[in-house]
């Protein structure tokens, strides 16, 4: 019993580095580390700040329109050019009027001939302020507040399935890891048992067949550890390309930036769990809290103001503002204001956004039926973690009574053996019955942790 009680604790005590090893990492600092370095994660987050800057574009649309207008021009010939015979009409008495008129003004310097408009330049300020756009720009802005709170929902969606992911290749590095101690600590007593089935084969006391058996034990329990040694090193890759830790396969060519992939521990809490009735939480109340359920009512909302938005294209369009420009183009430069109302009225429009209206009150009402049904599936998902719960520690429990009982077995069987009642077949057969129960008490402790991390992580909205 004392050894099993060693067993079973040591198994899941935190892993301690040795003195060779660089880098010790906990759960939470896989999670972080693969927030800013797996690339899903990193793109919600970048959802969320363009959600924002689209928020502050909807946010403009409540600011006057003013824009700055200039041009010039310089033409090769002038763009006016006048003179008398263009005024005066083409008969007798318009040329003899011009006959009179030439010598006249010739002789006071005024020129026959009037040109303007060879070069110029004009600038306009201009400032257009809406006043009622058919609820448009509110709805628009009440649209972007809503995209910027899914946009932060999703991220916070996609960070919980990002830590569900680096849970399962944690863990599964960690049940490797202990599986491993559960071999090495048999082999430790497998050795003890050969040593003494050498003594007892050289005594005589055994024969070639038995001691063969024993050799062969050790075999088996070396290829395992094998086995295990090459799974930790695969299922760390995983973990640690999953959250961006760099690391080197080959020990000599490790360093402080790329340690040697044995040199990178894992740690734990090794404390006992606690059944899980400690933990529960309503069902409903669960899923209520869950970012998805948020996202759920935000759909509709969506769909809402994307009707409104709709109905507000045929509604009546009303903008005053001014100008305000300098033109420079015939005679001297002048100035002039002008101020302007604009009333936009819709009519041939009408039964398009009509139609455009009913079909977008159908999108609210399918958005209305996902969302009745999506809420129903949310509270299954959380009722079926918590019964993945519960049959996990039901497991824990029967495979921790069932160590006991192999425990007290093998207790009993090595006793026997040392006694010269019971065979060395019969201590082997002992012994593996315990190392397979051992390893299905590992399997089922970190499934029940596991099965624990996702419920609480479910619940966190909710506490």
């Amino acid at each position: 019993m004392k050894r099993f009680i060693l067993m079973i604790s040591g198994i899941f005590c935190l892993i301690v580095p040795a003195a060779s090893q660089e880098l010790s990492l906990s759960l939470e600092e896989c999670r972080e580390k693969a927030l800013t370095g797996n690339n899903t994660a990193v793109n919600a987050a970048l959802s969320v700040e363009a959600s924002r800057y689209q928020q502050i574009e909807a946010r403009w649309e409540f600011a006057p329109r003013v824009s700055f207008t200039a041009f010039g021009f310089a033409a090769l010939d002038p763009l006016v050019s006048i003179t008398a015979k263009d005024i005066l009409p083409n008969n007798d008495a318009g040329n003899n009027f011009l006959a009179t008129l030439t010598p006249f003004m010739e002789s006071y310097g005024i020129p026959l001939k009037y040109d303007a408009a060879q070069t110029g330049y004009a600038a306009s300020l201009t400032l257009m302020q809406p006043v009622f756009a058919g609820g448009r720009i509110i709805n628009g802005n009440r649209l972007a507040d809503v995209g910027v709170e899914a946009a932060q929902l999703q991220k916070e969606v996609q960070v919980r399935n990002t830590r569900d992911e680096i849970d399962g290749y944690f863990w599964a590095v960690v049940t490797l890891m202990e599986k491993q101690k559960v071999i090495d600590s048999a082999a430790e007593v497998l050795e003890t048992v050969s040593k003494d089935a050498n003594t007892a084969y050289l005594a005589g006391l055994i024969t070639d067949e038995e001691l063969l058996e024993v050799k062969l034990r050790e075999n088996e329990l070396k290829s395992r550890q094998n086995e295990l040694t090459s799974g930790i090193r695969l299922a760390k890759m995983n973990l640690f390309n999953a959250i961006g830790q760099d690391f080197c396969i080959i020990s000599t060519n490790a360093s402080g930036e790329k340690p040697y992939i044995d040199d990178i521990s894992l740690s734990y809490d090794n404390a006992d769990p606690a059944a899980p009735d400690s933990y529960y939480v309503d069902e409903e109340r669960v899923a209520a809290s869950l970012e998805e359920a948020r996202l759920l009512d935000l759909q509709v909302e969506a769909k809402q103001l994307e009707k409104a938005m709709a109905v507000g294209e045929a509604m009546p369009q009303l903008m005053v503002g001014g100008s305000y420009n300098y033109a420079h183009i015939i005679g001297d430069g002048n100035t002039n204001g002008v101020a302007v109302a604009m009333l936009q009225v819709p009519i041939s429009d009408w039964g398009k956004t009509s139609a455009k209206a009913r079909r977008m009150e159908i999108e609210v009402e399918k958005a209305r039926n996902d969302r009745d049904v999506l809420s129903k599936q949310l509270v299954l998902l959380v009722r079926k973690t918590w019964f993945d719960l519960t049959t996990a520690w039901d497991a824990y429990e029967l495979a921790i009574d069932s160590c006991e009982k192999a425990q007290a077995s093998f207790s009993k069987v090595n006793a026997h053996y040392e006694a010269g009642m019971s065979t060395l077949s019969e201590l082997l057969q002992s012994q593996m019955t315990l190392v397979e129960l051992e390893d299905k008490a590992v399997n089922a402790r970190i499934e029940y942790i596991s099965a624990l991390r996702s419920w609480e992580d479910l619940c966190k909205s909710a506490i």
